[in-house]
C-alpha cells in the first residue's frame, strides 16, 4: 500500500459510546471513544477527530487526512428508527403472485402502529414463479401501469416489488421495476430478491422496512459525506453490514436494512483480527449486556430462524447472537446467601453509582476490582466485601457465560473463546471456562468493534432452490458458487481475492429428493481504484422527498397493545357451533405444533391465515362430530380437506384460497357425474395443521372437531379412515390455476400417495386435496374425535403457564398424562435425505435429575423413536410410533420442528399417548415401527391410554 494511502479508519456507533480506530499497515495506530450523539454524525466526527489528533502526534512528515484510504462506519441509526417508529416513509408494495399467494397480503405481520406509519398501498397482480423457475403466470404490463398510476395519485414515491420465488428467478421483479421507472422515473424501488431469502412474507417485510428507511438513510449519508468533506477527507466511506462485510455509501442508500446489526458483527470480526483465531466463540461484554456469537471461518454464523426487528419478522442476513444481562454495570444483589446478577444495570452511570467510584450500588465492576481482575476507581471502597461474596459473584458470572457459550456452540467440542468489549475485565482470562478450549483477551479488546469495522470485506451471497431432475447436484452447487462470486465482485471485491466461505445444502422435504435449497456466501477484499474518493456530488434523490418525521408508539407500547387476552370459547346457542376467536387460533396453533411431533410443517402460516379471515369478518365454525346428520335439510356428510406439498414451498408460494375449494368442488362434480348426489359435503374434516380453517371460512362451512391422525404422519395411507377401510376415491388434487389431478379409484392408499405426490410436484409442490365424503357414522367410528379441542387445551395450558411464570412443560404433561423423557441440551443433530424425507438423529444430554442420561431421537420428518443411553447400560427404548414424541423449548413450551432443531437448544422431550385407533393391529401395520423400516427388535409398547380431552363443544 502506498504511503499516502496506508490508513483505514473504522468507526462503530454504540448506544453509549462511538469508538474509532486508525489501522495503519495492519496495526492499530490510534483509537478514541466519544459519547454517542442524538444525530449520530456529531459523535462520529468527534471520535474521528480525536483519533486523528492522537495519530497526528506520531506523524510529522505528512498530513494524516491525506493518508486515509477509506473510512468504514457501523451504525444502529436505522434500526433505531424502526424501533422508535420515526422518520419512516410511506411505501406501496406490488406483489407479483396471482393467481397464487393472495390470502395473506403484505403487512400481514406488521404491528398496527408500524403499519400505520408505512403502509402506502397494497397491489397483488399477475406474476411469480414456481420453485423450479417455471412461471406461475406472466406479468401484465397494463395491470402494472394501472397500479403505478394509483400510487402516483396517492403521492407515494417509495415502492417495493416482490415476486413469488424471486430468489430463484428475479427476472419478473426486474421487468416490473423497469416498467415502473418508465412511467414514474423519480420513484425509489426495492426489489425483494435483493434483500431477503426464501419465505415471501419475511422477505417482503425486510424490503418494506428497507424502502421506508431510504429517505432517512439518504439524509444521514449526506450528513456523513459533508462532515468528512469539512475535515478535508478525500477518500470514500463505507458502512458495515449485518454479515461482517462492507457496503458503499451509495449502496447503503439503496439497502439501509443491511446495516441493522452491524454492531455485534463488527465486534466479532474485530475479535477475529486481533486474536488471529477464525473459528471461535466471541463474547462482547458492554455496560449492560453481553453479546455471544459464533465465528465460523472468520465470519459470524448467520441466524437460521426469523429475526424480529421492531416487532416485524424478517429473514435477511443477520448474525446469530445471544444477548445476556451481564455487563460492567450489572447490579449485584445478595439475598439469603444467594447471589443474583442483573438484569438491571447502572449502564452509563457506572462512574457515578459503582462503589469504586464513590457510589452506593454494588456492581459487577466492583466485584472485578475486589477480585483483583482490574485496577480502576478506588479499590479501598470495596475492601469491606467478604471473600465469600466475591467468589460467589465471580462463580455466578462464570456460570452465566458458560451457559451462553453452550447455547451458541455448533458442536460438542470445546472451542476457543475470545473476549472483547470494555466489560471483558469481568472475566479472568486465565481461568478455565467450561466449553472453551482457550480464553483470549486480545490487545485493543476495548475497541474491537471499531477494528472490525475498519477491516471488513466485501461479500456476495445466493439462496436458491434447484430442481435436481434438470441439473446434477455438483453442477448446481458450482453454478451457485459462480453467481455468489460474481455478486461479490460486482459489489466491489477484488476478483483475485474472492473465496467461498459458506456452502449450505437443505433438501426440500416431501419432494422425493428432487429439489435442493442451496445457500452460498463468497467474500473478498475491497478493490480500491483511483476513482474511489469522497464525492461532493449528491446521490440520486428519487423517492427521498417524502420523509416522515412523525414518531409513533415505541416497540414496547406496540407489543403491549397487540398482546392477546384469554377469552372463553364462544358457543352459538342456536347451532351448538364453536365460533373461533384470535385466542382460540393461537391456542390451537401451539397445540397442533406439539401434536405434530416435529413434522408436518409449522402451523405459522395457517395461524396467520385464520387470524386474517377473522379480521375480514369471516366466521370459523367448529362442530361436534355427533352433530353430523342432525341438521335439517343436510346430509351430514363430511369431506377431508388438506394441503399437500412441501412445508418450505408453503412459506414462499402462499395459498390463493382456491386450492382446497377447487379440490372439494372437483370431488363433488365427480360424485354428481356418478349419480351419487347425496354425498354433497356439509362439513369439513381436517387432515393438516390449521390450514383447513381458511377453507371453512371461505366456504362458510363448519369444521368437524376430529381428524384422521391425531398427530402428524408423512403419507396419505397413514390416515385412520383409510386404515379402517374407507375409500378415499374419488379424490381430487387442485392448484391455484384451476388444474386438477383426479383419482377415480386406486389399488391401495400407498398407490394414491405415490400418484398424488407425483402430480403435486408438477403443480409447484403446493396444492389442495379433497377425499370422498364420509357418512356421519364413518366419521364417528374411523376418525380421531376431539382433535381441535385437544389442540386448544394444550395451547391454552402453555400460554397460561407462560403468563403465570409456571412450567409450560408440566402443564402439557398434566393435560395429556404424558411422560417427561428428558430435559436437557441438544448436543448433536445429524440429518440426511431419503426418499424425499429428512431423516436423522437428535442427541440430547440431560440436566438436573436427568444429568446421567442421554436420549437419542430418530426422526423421519416426524420424531419416530426415543431411546435412553447411559454409561454402562444397554440402550432402552423409551417411546416409539404411533405414540407421540414431542420436543418443546424448556422455558416457553414452544414446539420445535425437526428442521429447526439445532445444537445448544434447551429442550424437553415428552412422550404422549396416541389415540386408541392407532394402537390396533391393523393400524400398527401402517403407522407402527415396522412401517418406518424398523426390524422386529423394535416393538411398540403402548403408553397408558390417552386422556379423553373434555370437548369444548357440547353433545347434541
Amino acid at each position: 500500500m502506498e504511503k499516502n494511502q496506508s490508513c483505514i479508519i473504522g468507526v462503530d456507533v454504540g448506544g453509549t459510546n462511538t469508538d474509532a480506530v486508525i489501522i495503519r499497515e495492519g496495526n492499530v495506530f490510534a483509537w478514541a471513544k466519544s459519547p454517542t450523539s442524538d444525530n449520530v454524525t456529531t459523535g462520529v466526527i468527534n471520535a474521528i477527530t480525536t483519533c486523528i489528533n492522537k495519530a497526528q502526534d506520531k506523524l510529522t512528515d505528512i498530513a494524516l487526512t491525506n493518508s486515509i484510504c477509506r473510512i468504514n462506519i457501523g451504525t444502529t441509526h436505522f434500526i433505531n428508527a424502526v424501533i422508535q417508529r420515526r422518520s419512516l416513509a410511506k411505501v406501496a408494495i406490488i406483489r407479483l403472485c396471482r393467481p397464487a399467494s393472495t390470502t395473506l397480503p403484505p403487512f400481514s405481520e406488521f404491528p398496527q402502529d408500524l403499519e400505520a406509519c408505512i403502509n402506502g398501498g397494497i397491489y397483488m397482480v399477475k406474476g411469480g414463479y414456481e420453485f423450479d423457475g417455471r412461471a406461475i403466470s406472466e406479468i401484465d404490463t397494463d395491470e402494472i401501469k394501472h397500479c403505478i398510476q394509483d400510487i402516483m395519485d396517492h403521492n407515494i414515491r417509495n415502492i417495493v416489488v416482490s415476486g413469488v420465488f424471486s430468489p430463484v428467478n428475479p427476472q419478473q421483479e426486474k421487468d416490473c421495476a423497469s416498467i415502473i421507472h418508465q412511467i414514474f422515473p423519480h420513484c425509489s424501488i426495492t426489489m425483494s430478491h435483493t434483500i431477503g431469502h426464501i419465505s415471501i412474507l419475511e422477505r417482503e417485510n425486510a424490503a418494506i422496512l428497507n424502502e421506508s428507511l431510504k429517505p432517512l438513510c439518504y439524509h444521514t449519508i449526506n450528513a456523513f459525506r459533508q462532515a468528512l468533506s469539512d475535515l478535508n477527507f478525500q477518500c470514500p466511506f463505507y458502512l458495515t453490514q449485518n454479515d461482517g462485510t462492507l457496503i458503499s455509501s451509495k449502496q447503503a442508500i439503496q439497502f439501509p436494512v443491511l446495516t441493522f446489526a452491524s454492531g455485534s458483527t463488527n465486534s466479532m470480526r474485530g475479535a477475529v483480527y486481533l486474536s488471529g483465531v477464525k473459528d471461535a466463540i466471541v463474547i462482547d461484554i458492554g455496560g449492560t449486556s453481553a453479546d455471544v456469537g459464533t465465528i465460523v471461518k472468520g465470519f459470524p454464523r448467520e441466524a437460521s430462524t426469523r429475526i424480529q426487528v421492531g416487532g416485524v419478522k424478517t429473514n435477511f442476513r443477520l448474525p446469530d447472537v445471544l444477548s445476556i444481562a451481564l455487563g460492567g454495570g450489572s447490579i449485584v444483589k445478595q439475598e439469603n446467601q444467594h447471589i443474583t446478577i442483573g438484569p438491571v444495570s447502572v449502564g452509563f452511570q457506572l462512574l457515578q453509582k459503582a462503589l469504586v467510584f464513590g457510589g452506593d450500588t454494588l456492581t459487577t465492576s466492583d466485584i472485578a476490582v475486589a477480585a483483583g481482575l482490574v485496577d480502576m476507581g478506588e479499590k479501598s471502597r470495596v475492601s469491606h466485601l467478604q471473600p465469600e461474596l466475591i467468589q460467589k459473584a465471580m462463580n455466578q458470572m462464570k456460570m452465566m457465560l458458560e451457559n451462553a457459550i453452550d447455547q451458541v456452540k455448533i458442536s460438542v467440542s470445546d472451542v476457543p473463546l475470545i473476549l472483547v468489549g470494555g466489560g471483558s475485565v469481568l472475566v479472568n482470562s486465565k481461568d478455565t471456562i467450561q466449553g472453551a478450549s482457550t480464553v483470549k483477551l486480545p490487545p485493543y479488546y476495548y475497541v474491537a468493534n471499531a477494528v472490525g469495522a475498519a477491516l471488513s470485506q466485501i461479500s456476495g451471497s445466493i439462496d436458491q432452490v434447484v430442481d435436481l431432475e434438470s441439473v446434477e447436484r455438483d453442477e448446481a452447487i458450482e453454478q451457485c458458487k459462480s453467481q455468489a462470486i460474481s455478486f461479490a465482485v460486482n459489489n466491489g471485491a477484488d476478483p483475485s481475492a474472492v473465496e467461498v466461505v459458506e456452502v449450505t445444502e437443505l433438501p426440500v422435504t416431501y419432494v422425493a429428493g428432487k429439489a435442493l435449497r442451496i445457500k452460498i456466501k463468497a467474500v473478498g477484499d475491497l478493490l480500491l481504484t483511483d476513482t474511489d474518493k469522497l464525492s461532493n456530488a449528491q446521490p440520486t434523490s428519487e423517492g427521498m422527498q417524502n420523509l416522515s418525521t412523525e414518531k409513533s408508539a415505541s416497540m414496547k407500547d406496540s407489543e403491549m397493545e397487540s398482546e392477546l387476552t384469554m377469552k372463553p370459547p364462544t358457543i352459538d346457542p342456536s347451532t351448538g357451533e364453536w365460533l373461533l376467536n384470535e385466542w382460540d387460533i393461537e391456542c390451537i396453533s401451539i397445540g397442533a405444533g406439539i401434536l405434530g411431533c416435529g413434522g408436518g410443517g409449522s402451523p405459522y402460516i395457517g395461524r396467520l391465515r385464520a387470524k386474517r379471515a377473522l379480521k375480514e369478518g369471516k366466521k370459523i365454525r367448529v362442530i361436534n362430530a355427533h352433530r353430523l346428520g342432525s341438521i335439517t335439510n343436510q346430509s351430514g356428510y363430511a369431506v377431508t380437506v388438506a394441503f399437500m406439498g412441501a412445508p418450505l414451498i408453503e412459506l414462499e408460494k402462499l395459498s390463493s384460497g382456491d386450492e382446497t375449494k377447487n379440490a372439494l368442488l372437483g370431488v363433488e362434480t365427480l360424485l354428481k357425474a356418478n349419480l351419487i348426489p347425496d354425498r354433497n359435503c356439509n362439513a369439513l374434516h381436517q387432515a393438516d395443521k390449521g390450514n383447513i380453517f381458511i377453507t371453512g371460512a371461505n366456504l362458510d362451512k363448519p369444521i368437524v372437531d376430529a381428524d384422521g391422525m391425531g398427530r402428524a404422519f408423512p403419507e396419505l395411507q397413514m390416515f385412520t379412515p383409510t386404515i379402517y377401510g374407507e375409500n378415499s376415491c374419488p379424490c381430487c388434487l387442485a392448484d391455484c390455476k384451476g388444474n386438477n389431478a383426479i383419482s377415480l379409484s386406486c389399488r391401495s392408499a400407498k398407490d394414491l400417495e405415490n400418484f398424488m405426490r407425483k402430480h403435486v410436484i408438477q403443480m409447484g409442490c403446493y396444492s389442495g386435496l379433497a377425499f370422498c365424503p364420509m357418512k356421519p357414522s364413518e366419521v364417528l367410528s374411523k376418525c380421531i374425535l376431539g382433535s381441535i379441542s385437544r389442540s386448544h387445551r394444550l395451547g391454552e395450558a402453555v400460554l397460561t403457564a407462560r403468563k403465570n411464570a409456571s412450567s409450560p412443560v408440566d402443564a402439557i404433561l398434566e393435560k395429556e398424562a404424558g411422560r417427561l423423557l428428558i430435559t436437557g441440551k441438544v448436543c448433536d443433530v445429524n440429518r440426511m435425505i431419503s426418499g424425499g424425507f429428512i431423516t436423522g438423529l437428535i442427541k440430547i444430554q440431560g440436566f438436573t435429575q436427568c444429568e446421567k442420561l442421554d436420549v437419542e431421537i430418530e426422526f423421519q420428518n416426524e420424531n419416530l423413536l426415543a431411546r435412553s443411553i447411559s454409561a454402562g447400560n444397554k440402550a432402552q427404548i423409551l417411546a416409539c410410533v404411533p405414540d407421540l414424541i414431542s420436543i418443546v423449548d424448556s422455558d416457553t413450551g414452544e414446539p420445535i420442528t425437526t428442521d429447526n432443531i439445532k445444537y445448544g437448544l434447551r429442550v424437553s422431550v415428552m412422550a404422549i399417548p396416541c389415540a386408541s385407533l392407532l394402537r390396533k393391529p391393523e393400524a400398527l401395520k401402517v403407522v407402527g415401527p415396522q412401517a418406518f423400516g424398523y426390524d422386529q427388535s423394535v416393538q411398540y409398547q403402548p403408553m397408558p391410554e390417552m386422556i379423553e380431552t373434555p370437548r369444548i363443544l357440547p353433545l347434541p
